[in-house]
């Protein structure tokens, strides 16, 4: 993948290669992945689509 394809990806941000192919939101600053496949989302949440 292009690197510049994930440069607003936060720093330390991993995303495990097992998980499943769906949204997972992550709630800052606590960073939790929430795995929800549908959700609220508040402004400061970061989505990542795990390809």
């Amino acid at each position: 993948m292009d690197s510049n394809a994930v440069a607003n990806i936060p720093v330390g941000i991993i995303i495990p290669a097992n998980a499943d192919l769906k949204l997972i939101i992550f709630d800052f600053p606590s960073i939790r992945p929430l795995g929800q496949q549908q959700t609220r989302v508040q402004q400061g949440d970061t989505l990542y689509r795990v390809l």
